[in-house]
């Protein structure tokens, strides 16, 4: 489900592309990841930040990370189209933010289901397109900073310096 580590012992970032993408089929890989990362994070132990974002456009993303054992969600409403209502799509706002906490994501699968959801209805609402969607992420843990390969995201991933 998800490899890390140092930029250059991973595989090149290639695209990987879906025969059909569509929103329902990122939505569903995005779910799957995850899952599988809140799954694994206490038992490495780490935590993980997943950017989910235009591949034109770096400054259009959401946000997913691990905090102990529950996932958080962000976006900054400010790329959002007008009249998004982050109220309907589920988000609290948050100044220039839209955030979610979905607590004890390790134990409820169902979480990364719905937080899956939330991040492609507001990359949508951001004017993203499906076939332009690529990703980033890190994990820290053990005193290191490694860097997310997610084989089953049929993304571009983007090589990002470290902090």
């Amino acid at each position: 489900m998800w490899r890390a580590g140092e930029p250059a012992d991973l595989p090149s970032p290639e695209p990987r592309l879906a025969p059909t993408r569509t929103w329902p089929r990122a939505e569903a890989e995005l779910a799957t990841t995850l899952r599988a990362l809140c799954a694994d994070m206490p038992a490495f132990p780490g935590r993980f930040i997943l950017h989910f974002q235009s591949g034109r456009d770096r400054l259009r993303y959401v946000s997913a990370w691990s905090d102990g054992l529950d996932l958080c969600i962000e976006a900054f409403n400010h790329h959002a189209e007008p009249g998004t209502d982050p109220d309907r799509l589920g988000w609290t706002k948050s100044g220039d933010r839209w955030q979610r906490r979905f607590d004890d994501a390790v134990r409820n699968s169902g979480h990364a289901d719905s937080a899956a959801t939330m991040l492609v209805d507001a990359i949508a609402a951001m004017g993203v397109d499906v076939d332009d969607l690529a990703y980033h992420g890190t994990i820290s843990g053990r005193g290191c900073l490694l860097h997310l390969d997610l084989p089953d995201l049929t993304l571009m991933r983007i090589v990002e310096p470290d902090d």
